[in-house]
């Protein structure tokens, strides 16, 4: 929605009126910041009194080092989170909210950017170019990046956008041999079209609660995931009885999944044991179970896994039967 609304606003250019047009476009609320006319720019048409500026002149481009891997000080007992493309190369959302290594203070004295606070948009300038992230916790990156402290100017969702449709642009800037990689010096100088300050704040207000749900499901579905690997590997070996598991995370298992839609692959099994009540959720009849079974139910596990992993199975059937009709069951489960 966020990517739509800035095609609309600042691509197409919807909300401008032009002062020939009779047709009346219908606008939503913020939409009255837009002028009702054009003017001539070194991009093109643009609406009245916006302005044309480089990236570089709008936003601050800083970028990172790796600190000697050989030197335990800037590595052991790390507290600083420190990111490197690798990190978003499975990222499905455009924040971060963690990192598989983290540095010391002395690692960080060692990065001329220094720990980069929450809301700095980063974004991968090689090995590839274009991987895209706002971070939600203070983080420190390598040379791999670069990062764009932003401000009411371009606010940090304007500029992830701008960034995701103008990537044609920045990665025709790259250059090198072995592989495509884009320099601050390239990337500055990218001209970009800027609104008034008000209504850069009401696209800024519109998208952040889009950014803040994706944030609060990266962080449910972390919860779910350090859970499942938890408890999963108890219930199957048999040191946790289903039933121990269910009192102790009733609670917290309903807490993440009210809010968790749809359920992300690989959670079923636990989610049916604990009997939690799915059939609350409308897109429940769409969960790909068959899918989620075959995860956990048909894995190799220890000497007798074969006969819980059966009895698992009957009794989330049995828990599921009131909600699915039968027949719709067994084309689902089996």
């Amino acid at each position: 929605m966020a990517r739509a609304l800035f095609k609309s606003w600042f691509v197409d250019f919807d909300p401008v009126l032009e002062s020939k047009s009779e047709e009346k476009i219908a606008r939503n609320e913020g939409d009255t910041c837009f002028p009702n006319s054009f003017q001539n720019s070194e991009l093109g048409h643009i609406p009245a009194g916006w302005t044309v500026a480089s990236v570089g002149d709008v936003v601050t481009c800083l970028g990172g080092a790796t600190p000697s891997t050989s030197e335990r000080k800037y590595w052991g007992n790390g507290i600083h989170h420190w990111t490197t493309p690798k990190d978003f190369s499975s990222h499905q959302a455009p924040i971060l909210i963690d990192t598989e290594r983290r540095i010391t203070d002395a690692g960080v004295a060692k990065i001329s950017s220094g720990l980069l606070p929450a809301g700095t948009l980063l974004m991968s300038s090689r090995a590839p170019v274009g991987y895209l992230a706002i971070n939600a916790i203070p983080v420190a990156i390598n040379q791999g990046f670069i990062a764009m402290m932003c401000n009411e100017r371009a606010s940090n969702y304007f500029m992830l956008n701008w960034c995701q449709q103008n990537m044609a642009e920045i990665e025709g800037r790259a250059t090198g041999t072995t592989f495509a990689e884009i320099s601050k010096q390239n990337f500055r100088p990218i001209p970009i079209v800027l609104p008034p300050k008000e209504l850069m704040a009401a696209f800024t207000e519109k998208v952040a609660p889009f950014y803040a749900q994706i944030t609060a499901n990266l962080h449910q579905s972390r919860t779910l995931t350090a859970l499942r690997d938890t408890l999963l590997p108890k219930l199957l070996s048999g040191e946790l009885s289903v039933a121990d598991a269910r009192a102790v995370n009733d609670d917290l298992a309903f807490g993440c999944f009210r809010f968790c839609r749809p359920v992300p692959q690989g959670f079923a099994l636990w989610f049916f044991v604990w009997k939690f009540p799915v059939h609350r959720f409308p897109n429940f009849q769409s969960f790909p179970l068959s899918a989620h079974f075959s995860l956990h139910l048909r894995r190799r596990g220890p000497k007798g896994a074969t006969d819980r992993l059966g009895k698992l199975k009957r009794n989330a059937r049995n828990e599921i039967r009131a909600v699915l009709d039968e027949d719709e069951l067994s084309q689902r489960v089996d």
